[in-house]
């Protein structure tokens, strides 16, 4: 198991067994999130309303996607992941135009598991080998200059997947 950063996160988090709940997630995303859109109040926007297990709320940028902008996801604890879950069954045009998910030990070197030069599903269910990570970065790659009514980088929920060494559950 990793060491967890004083102040991030719970210490009930870093010390169980198995997969971390969406309840342990320490979140954040680049860029931030916007404030007063769809009428949903500014403090419902925000990137843990995105691992919050209410798709009423969510997380967005309120910006047209030009590829870079990602929600990370720190796990509190050394884990084998093997997948992501992002489910945009409320805001179905704010999906990734393209997208990759990234993983790292550390927060600083990272290391590419999937990449999707298509559109997001509004549920996608996304599957890699598994391999050890402490943190997730689930990034949106695409540009959508040319699509109408440009839409933005949006979660309405999102979980991570643990495996084991060995590649399964």
């Amino acid at each position: 198991m990793g060491t967890a950063a004083a102040g991030t996160c719970k210490a009930a988090c870093t010390t169980a067994a198995g997969c971390p709940a969406q309840s342990c997630y320490v979140v954040s995303a680049v860029p931030a999130a916007a404030a007063g859109l769809d009428g949903i109040p500014a403090t419902k926007l925000l990137p843990q309303y995105a691992v919050d297990g209410n798709t009423a709320t969510r997380f967005t940028d309120g910006q047209a996607q030009v590829g870079g902008e990602y929600f990370q996801i720190d796990l509190c604890e050394d884990e084998y992941v093997n997948g992501v879950t992002v489910n945009n069954a409320v805001d179905t045009t704010d999906v990734a135009t393209s997208f990759e998910v990234d993983v790292s030990l550390d927060g600083t070197c990272w290391k590419a598991v999937f990449n999707s030069p298509t559109q997001a599903l509004t549920d996608e269910v996304i599957t890699f080998p598994s391999v050890r990570a402490r943190f997730v970065r689930y990034i949106q790659t695409g540009n959508d200059a040319a699509i109408p009514n440009m839409p933005w980088f949006s979660i309405d929920e999102i979980t991570v997947q643990c495996g084991s060494a060995d590649g399964g559950p």
